[in-house]
């Protein structure tokens, strides 16, 4: 043990580390790419939704307020557009006559949805809190 070999112990600890730090810069890199890729994702699907007309069908912007449900990030965000549309949609009685309570119905259940998550979210940082 008294003869270690500094060289040999340096020459295999410093590739080990250089491929660590690599891996780590890559999936770090991966991750924000990642997150741009949603954050336009995201803007592209509040775009659709709002501009609505007749460009884009009822069931697609259905589908849209249905996918905001998987976008945690922008919950709150998501929240508070849902609400105002639902809000300034269900006083518009000609688009309810064209177009039905459909897109309102979904608009409901996607508000409840994102709700409960974030009451759920906030329960539990209270409990973490709470157990230190």
């Amino acid at each position: 043990m008294e003869n270690i070999n500094w060289t040999i112990i340096i020459s295999i600890v410093t590739p080990i580390a250089l491929a660590l730090w690599t891996m780590i810069k890559y999936f770090s890199s991966k991750k924000e790419e990642r997150r741009w890729k949603e954050f336009d994702v995201y803007h592209e699907l509040i775009n659709k939704l709002a501009r609505g007309g007749d460009e884009i069908r009822l069931a697609y912007q259905s589908t849209i307020v249905f996918e905001l449900r998987y976008f945690k990030r922008y919950w709150a965000i998501s929240l508070r557009i849902l609400e105002d549309l639902h809000e300034k949609w269900n006083k518009d009685e000609e688009k309810k006559k064209k177009d039905g309570t459909q897109l309102l119905d979904e608009m409901q259940k996607t508000i409840g949805f994102i709700k409960n998550k974030l009451a759920k979210r906030k329960l539990n940082s209270v409990m973490k809190l709470l157990s230190r």
